[in-house]
């Protein structure tokens, strides 16, 4: 009895001891020489992972097969399996294994393409999109997302379910609203006309979170940067052509967004916004210095043509200069003075998005409440 206690105690080892090397050998190849044969399976799924990635699908099929006949449970194997089966042109087989690996818990990343691949050929784009869900859920940030919601982003109706999704609360959507550095200008751009509809299916994700979208959309499409911003950032606010005309979302030291206020980070400004926390708030601002220097600042989207400036409610308008230009020095500027609470400004165009911007005369004070720009 002892003697086979031992033996048993020392196949329980050897056993223990191979399947130890074999998840061990993910981080080290070199041991995966000493991992018995039939103890190889994280090898396996390795090795079978390597020639997937690499493109050649249809040479993991052996170690695919061999992955299965030995860990039939295996979270990956039946989708390498399938993937395989794929590479080789085996279709029927191929569905067999994702249909297992479906039923294993859509755990697996290829199992879920497999299938919203499927979903948007026979044009079940609301299918399809619970699977682009499912990995956009797990690794939101991988770039490949970027590549399957382009088979969405390609069409109204993928575009549309992609919404719909997003309006449904997806926590990927905010993931989606900032899409990795690199990104082609037409990702971009397939972003925002998906986040714009799903604004106007009631899901705002706020100032913040579409700030990283709306500026890097701005050399690519101003306009339709802008619409994105106004879907996901509202203003209700006094405005006109301005964002933000009662400062209410406005931040003294750096801005909210591409078409939010910049204010001054001068030394001769001393400059802040009151009451603190109220709808509508005033630019106190007193500049320090000798020249006319410009405060406050927002980028707009208008074409060439005339248009004109006015204060809710100011105090020392007098001091107060307006401008309309491509460039933010005051050469390119030419500020306008207000004549007591307006100023008409001409813009001659060069540029989709010029700067609006508010200058103070020196050694001038100021106090503006609600600015309005509107086109002549």
């Amino acid at each position: 009895m002892r003697g086979l206690a031992t033996v048993a105690l020392l196949a329980y080892l050897l056993t223990a001891l191979g399947l130890g090397f074999d998840r061990i050998a993910d981080a080290d190849p070199r041991l995966a020489n000493l991992v018995p044969g039939p103890a190889q399976v994280g090898i396996l799924e390795e090795r079978a992972d390597r020639f997937v990635e690499a493109g050649v699908p249809g040479s993991a099929l052996a170690d695919a097969e061999l992955l299965v006949r030995r860990d039939p449970v295996s979270l990956h194997g039946t989708g390498l399996l399938g993937a395989a089966r794929l590479g080789r042109g085996d279709q029927r087989g191929a569905d067999a294994a994702f249909r297992i690996a479906a039923r294993l818990g859509w755990r697996d990343a290829r199992t879920q393409l497999y299938w919203l691949r499927l979903a948007l050929a026979r044009q079940d784009h609301a299918r399809a999109a619970l699977h682009y869900a499912a990995l956009a859920r797990q690794w939101p940030d991988a770039p490949a997302i970027i590549n399957i919601s382009a088979l969405f982003e390609a069409t109204a109706a993928g575009r549309s379910a992609l919404a719909s999704r997003i309006a449904a609360g997806d926590s990927w959507a905010l993931a989606y609203a900032a899409p990795p550095e690199g990104s082609s200008p037409q990702a971009v751009l397939n972003h925002a006309k998906v986040l714009g509809e799903a604004a106007g299916l009631g899901r705002i994700l706020g100032c913040e979170t579409i700030a990283p979208l709306a500026r890097s959309l701005v050399p690519i499409d101003p306009a339709e940067a802008l619409r994105v911003w106004r879907a996901h950032c509202p203003d209700e606010g006094f405005g006109g052509l301005l964002h933000d005309g009662d400062f209410r979302a406005a931040r003294p030291d750096a801005s909210l967004g591409p078409f939010a206020w910049e204010f001054a980070a001068d030394g001769a400004f001393d400059l802040r916004l009151e009451p603190e926390g109220a709808a509508a708030r005033s630019v106190v601002t007193r500049n320090d210095g000798a020249i006319l220097r410009a405060f406050a600042a927002q980028r707009v989207v208008l074409g060439q043509g005339g248009y004109r400036v006015w204060l809710k409610q100011g105090s020392s308008a007098s001091l107060l200069f307006a401008s309309l230009s491509c460039g933010r020095d005051r050469l390119a500027a030419q500020p306008v003075a207000l004549t007591g609470m307006s100023a008409n400004l001409e813009f001659p165009g060069g540029c989709p998005a010029p700067w609006f911007q508010l200058w103070l005369a020196p050694r001038g004070q100021a106090q503006v409440t609600g600015l309005r720009l509107d086109r002549l």
